[in-house]
């Protein structure tokens, strides 16, 4: 079931949240191999507001798009592994202002930039093969 409610009625955690999905993410925050969690922007916030002590973790917790049922983690880059590249770290702070802005603009959202009309042409999209994939993922992929 989703955690959290979205749009018309604003972004917020309900009552499916718990201390145990704070916990959970706080853990996998706290654990250097990881390098970000993306979670409902509302879900970031109630987690702002119920932190106490050291808040340094909250840095890798960042809100995205339709994560109002579920969490990702990214992971950083094993030592030593090849072809492997790390992101740039998340930008300083514990990002629960920039968490507040996003569900401000959820329920207000800002009206659209007008387009450059000299900006380049969008590249056309393509979906993506195994082909694509580094030989890694594609040995996986193939694997049972």
């Amino acid at each position: 079931s989703s955690i959290s409610m979205r749009r018309n009625n604003g972004a917020y955690v309900n009552s499916d949240w718990t201390r145990a999905h704070h916990e959970i993410i706080k853990a996998a925050a706290q654990d250097r191999r990881v390098a970000r969690i993306f979670v409902f922007p509302g879900a970031k916030v109630q987690m702002c507001k119920d932190a106490k002590g050291d808040r340094r973790w909250l840095r890798k917790i960042r809100p995205w798009w339709g994560h109002h049922y579920h969490f990702h983690v990214r992971l950083a880059c094993p030592r030593g592994a090849r072809g492997c590249v790390d992101q740039d770290r998340p930008p300083r702070g514990d990002g629960c202002d920039a968490a507040q802005k996003w569900v401000n603009d959820i329920l207000s959202p800002p009206p659209p930039k007008p387009a450059d009309p000299n900006a380049p042409a969008p590249k056309p999209r393509r979906e993506y093969t195994l082909t694509d994939l580094p030989k890694q993922c594609a040995a996986v992929l193939q694997s049972n």
